[in-house]
């Protein structure tokens, strides 16, 4: 998939793979600009967010770029930016592991040592079956039947026309995640459950109704072989819930719970199936959703097995969103929550009042 551009044949998209590795991008280190250790800091941020929001051209690029930048000489930032359509945050891991290990090697002067590769992206997807999953009536009915989730705003536009988003970090912090986490044994349920719960509440309360219906992604890997290839093959399930703040806390997570089980059983619908059976005013031309999109990344931090480094992340902002609102809890241990959001719908001002809500309600059902 590194290699893979994508072209029109004939009107249709087909993807092509590039013959050699030749053709990759360099990223040979550029040296920061600035007189000191805090202007050389703000410029390489900045020369890493305008490589993250540098569109990519499909039908010429390879679908990934790597950008080293040299801070000072016992001091680098590299930003590695993947196109969706070739890698989801599974196949991100799998590509850290292998970049470390290679890396490893060649420091120390050995041979590195891979995981045998155990089946190709394309084979797989030449082994599914040539008719896809089909949903059935039910499922179909209550996708027709979700009701479009219109968070009140304060960004000037009634509705999107671009897909220019802005995100915020928060930090939940560790001590509040393995409160979630004994909570969420205590109740047979996920964290990932509660955190669905404690958002539906709040969207209820805000956009006044009580049907509320969440995007999230799955990764969609089952098997060993699915586990080991990289690509993008993660689907998105819709969650349906009715919210009744008569309820005790623990029916109102069971609800969720019972709402995750109904959508993981149709995880391998695709998503442009899974999109066309929601009704108008949901998903656009542009495959832009009016909604939200809620997610639990349990990505471990590999970066620490770099050896004779030490590490810790930017946290650069993405320029675009599909979605109204995507929360993104990564769960690495100091439980940082990331926030997306349209900005032509909200200011980042509106964003942290939602969180602020989010959180308090979060803190009141966790042990």
């Amino acid at each position: 998939m590194l290699r893979t551009r994508f072209v029109l044949d004939r009107g249709e998209p087909m993807a092509q793979v590039l013959p050699a590795l030749a053709d990759a991008p360099a990223a040979d280190p550029v040296a920061a600009v600035g007189d000191d250790p805090p202007a050389r800091r703000s410029w390489t941020r900045a020369h890493l967010q305008a490589a993250v929001a540098q569109p990519f051209d499909l039908r010429r690029d390879v679908l990934h770029r790597w950008v080293v930048v040299r801070v000072e000489r016992e001091r680098h930032a590299l930003a590695i930016v993947l196109h969706h359509m070739i890698a989801d945050g599974y196949a991100l891991r799998l590509l850290l592991e292998e970049w470390i290990e290679l890396y490893n090697a060649a420091r120390a002067g050995r041979g590195a040592t891979l995981a045998p590769k155990r089946a190709d992206f394309f084979d797989l997807v030449a082994g599914a079956p040539d008719t896809p999953h089909q949903p059935d009536a039910d499922f179909a009915a209550r996708m027709r039947a979700t009701r479009p989730l219109r968070v009140p705003g304060d960004g000037g536009a009634a509705q999107r026309t671009s897909n220019r988003g802005a995100n915020l970090w928060f930090r939940l912090g560790d001590a509040r995640l393995a409160r979630l986490r004994r909570t969420a044994a205590a109740l047979r349920a996920t964290p990932f459950m509660i955190l669905a719960a404690a958002l539906q509440e709040v969207l209820a309360l805000r956009c006044g109704q009580s049907e509320v219906a969440l995007f999230a992604p799955v990764a969609n890997r089952v098997d060993a072989d699915s586990q080991q290839v990289f690509g993008n093959l993660f689907n998105t399930v819709v969650l349906h819930t009715r919210v009744d703040p008569r309820r005790d806390a623990a029916e109102r997570i069971a609800r969720v719970r019972d709402a995750c089980a109904q959508a993981f059983l149709h995880l391998d619908i695709a998503d442009d199936a899974l999109f066309r059976l929601l009704p108008d005013g949901i998903v656009d031309a542009q495959w832009r959703l009016r909604g939200v999109e809620i997610n639990q990344l349990g990505m471990p931090d590999v970066t620490d097995r770099i050896e004779g480094a030490r590490t810790r992340y930017l946290r650069l902002h993405r320029a675009t969103t599909q979605f109204d609102l995507a929360f993104a809890l990564h769960d690495d241990g100091d439980g940082w929550l990331n926030v997306s959001y349209a900005a032509e719908l909200f200011t980042a001002g509106c964003v942290r009042v939602l969180v602020r809500d989010f959180v308090r309600r979060l803190d009141g059902w966790l042990a």
